[in-house]
């Protein structure tokens, strides 16, 4: 289940897709495209209760980051928590705890500059995520550590570089780009971080 040489190989390879996906989008030149305003018979008030995940300066790309960005971020709080209970290693317990105060101060920007954007929040970690909450939660101790360390040390922070990096490509919103240059930096950060529990870099970084 937590076979991080698989799990390396298979980002690596979606890493290449991501890299090729934004060429060929950058070489169809993508334009701007706000999303129309839905029309209905309702009163106002009755559409209100059913918030458009975007709205009307919002690009889907933008809006796919958000999602991913505040998933991302809450499951490194919550998995966080459980690290500094589960968790006999100090450097571990360390790890966990910077985890949780650095996302917990970009997830609370993230959530200011989407209420000001009116993008719709999700209210979970979404399926992948609490698939591996369930399954750390059934660990302690030695048997916690590196499963912990190559999830959300490892594949977590390479999920989150492609993120960021696809957002600095391609998406729209100037406030989103920019969190999204200062989100890349902290994840390479703590990638950085995880580098001496796992053994493991990223190709090419000598750092």
């Amino acid at each position: 289940m937590f076979n991080l040489k698989k799990l390396w190989k298979f980002k690596i390879i979606i890493g290449f897709t991501v890299i090729l996906v934004i060429i060929f989008l950058k070489a169809c030149s993508i334009t701007q495209v706000n999303k129309p305003i839905p029309l209905s018979s309702e009163p106002a008030a009755a559409q209100s209760q059913s918030p458009q995940p975007l709205n009307s300066q919002a690009e889907s790309l933008d809006w796919l980051f958000v999602m991913d960005a505040f998933q991302g971020g809450m499951a490194e709080i919550q998995l966080g928590k459980q690290a500094l209970q589960k968790s006999t290693n100090p450097k571990i317990k360390e790890f966990a705890q910077q985890m949780i105060e650095e996302h917990t101060k970009a997830h609370e920007k993230l959530l200011q500059l989407s209420n000001n954007k009116k993008i719709a929040l999700p209210t979970t970690i979404g399926l992948k995520y609490e698939t591996i909450v369930a399954d750390l939660r059934q660990l302690s101790g030695t048997r916690f550590d590196e499963p912990y360390m190559n999830e959300m040390g490892v594949n977590r922070h390479l999920d989150a570089i492609a993120t960021f990096q696809r957002e600095i490509a391609l998406g729209k919103d100037s406030d989103l780009k920019a969190f999204a240059t200062t989100g890349l930096q902290i994840a390479r950060n703590h990638f950085q971080m995880a580098v001496p529990v796992t053994g493991y870099s990223l190709p090419g970084d000598n750092k």
